[in-house]
């Protein structure tokens, strides 16, 4: 089997208002819990960001879109915690992914694609990408392929993108906010935060004295798209009422 392993090169950042770029919009499917939402992605020689389009998704998206500066080498975005309403801001690095070249074709938006696998932080993921558009970039944190990915999905059906507008001379401007106003934590700092709420969650519901005394059990699961806290985040944690 071929494998492909693409390095990033950073390119010399260009002006964000004017410059011409490339404009993508991606329908997210999220089936585990029936959830659609579209967003907008622009991307350059020296950055991509990724904003929701969607009224319901605009609030915390807006604050800091996903935003992907190849010149420094990292991504920025909000990520969520196991307790409701906190979130976090992330920095973390731009992966190099592996990626496996696959036989199968597709036409997305009248371009010519051809697949590709690769495994993430605990799913496998399988896309179609568009070498006539010669951009290493896609949706969410994937890319590393001599094309622009123009659909993917994770092969147990947790999530998937699909473009479904594609400008490749996009002259209008937009303007990414500020990353610096914000202090960041790297992903293994996250995720240590992130366990340290779950158990705080964890305890909380235990400690449910509507619920004491009765035998109770509850199905605790956490849907994040990257695994690091298996025995939540795939089979869910059964928790009895003390």
């Amino acid at each position: 089997m071929k494998h492909l392993v693409v390095f990033f090169f950073f390119l010399l950042p260009c002006s964000m208002g004017v410059a011409q770029s490339i404009f993508v919009e991606y329908e997210e499917i999220r089936s585990s819990h029936n959830i659609i939402n579209h967003f907008d992605v622009w991307i350059t020689d020296s950055i991509s960001t990724m904003i929701a389009n969607d009224n319901n998704e605009r609030a915390h998206l807006n604050e800091v879109p996903f935003l992907k500066h190849k010149k420094k080498g990292f991504s920025y975005r909000i990520e969520p915690s196991s307790v409701d309403g906190v979130r976090y801001h992330v920095k973390d690095s731009l992966h190099n992914f592996k990626w496996e070249l696959l036989p199968d074709t597709a036409t997305i938006l009248k371009r010519k694609c051809f697949s590709a696998k690769t495994t993430f932080r605990g799913r496998e993921y399988k896309v179609f990408y568009a070498p006539e558009i010669p951009v290493s970039d896609g949706p969410w944190k994937l890319g590393g392929l001599p094309g622009l990915i123009l659909e993917g999905k994770t092969t147990d059906g947790f999530i998937s993108w699909r473009a479904t507008k594609l400008d490749l001379a996009y002259k209008g401007s937009y303007t990414p906010q500020n990353i610096s106003k914000h202090t960041y934590l790297d992903w293994k700092a996250y995720t240590e935060s992130y366990k340290q709420d779950l158990d705080k969650k964890i305890y909380k519901i235990r400690s449910n004295q509507a619920l004491k005394g009765q035998g109770a059990k509850i199905k605790y699961q956490v849907g994040s798209l990257e695994i690091f806290y298996p025995e939540v985040q795939i089979n869910g944690l059964e928790i009895e009422i003390d």
